[in-house]
């Protein structure tokens, strides 16, 4: 049975805008739930995005709750309904949008690297590394990737080299650092431009 043209031009044409409105609802955290990121933010969630977007997103199945931040205008913690774990943290600049993005939970970009990958594999990966010491940990930062900055369990690193004032981090302690490949990514932050 021949199927007329405009009746087949007509269900391509249905058929692409499905295909579009998919695109566009996938979710913060990727396909599934599987978390994937890149160097301007999640799956649907930019940075210089508006907070209307992140309520957007992060507006069914999930709490939120802000908190005043010393370094930004406010944070909203994100978390599923059913659990008690943040999974990110995005920090709003004092125009509203999101100015950066930390990743707390299992998360990985397109190369397979994040949260759980060992220095080691990453830098056979992306090359030279330098670190950036927070109050909060040691941030890996790739000349490659400058806008994510990827940090090390603190628990894998030797203890002489854990909690080192950020304020005087030497380059000896720096360089013992980034050569204890097997420490482990516990968080991704995502800075802006």
């Amino acid at each position: 049975m021949r199927v007329p043209a405009d009746t087949e031009q007509s269900v391509r044409a249905i058929a692409f805008v499905l295909a579009a409105l998919l695109a566009t609802a996938v979710p913060a955290y990727g396909n599934g739930d599987t978390c994937l990121f890149d160097s301007k933010g999640l799956a649907s969630l930019k940075i210089g995005d508006p907070e209307s977007k992140v309520r957007e997103v992060f507006g069914s199945g999930y709490d939120t709750r802000e908190h005043p931040g010393p370094m930004v205008q406010r944070r909203i913690e994100v978390r599923r309904s059913t659990s008690s774990k943040n999974l990110y943290s995005i920090a709003l600049g004092s125009n509203g949008e999101v100015m950066f993005i930390d990743i707390l939970r299992s998360c990985k970009n397109a190369d397979g690297v994040g949260i759980g990958t060992t220095l080691g594999v990453a830098k056979a990966k992306y090359g030279k590394a330098k670190l950036e010491p927070t109050d909060v940990g040691y941030f890996v930062i790739f000349d490659r990737m400058p806008r994510i900055g990827f940090m090390l369990a603190n628990t894998d690193l030797p203890t002489k080299l854990r909690d080192l004032p950020d304020d005087s981090m030497s380059e000896k302690a720096e360089s013992a650092i980034l050569a204890t490949s097997k420490a482990k990514f516990s968080q991704i932050r995502i800075y802006p431009e």
